[in-house]
């Protein structure tokens, strides 16, 4: 199985979008996660998107 990060500054929008996007197209052959770069300091982390 191939492994897919998709990588964004706040891991709010873009990435997890990818990630669905992603994740309809091509199913249980990629494992799909997202990621940010810059975390906020004053919220928990956010759980994986799931489709």
């Amino acid at each position: 199985m191939r492994k897919l990060l998709t990588v964004c500054l706040g891991n709010y929008c873009r990435s997890p979008l990818a990630q669905i996007a992603l994740t309809r197209r091509y199913g249980s052959a990629v494992a799909v996660r997202s990621g940010g770069l810059i975390g906020q300091v004053a919220e928990p982390e956010r759980p994986p998107v799931d489709d």
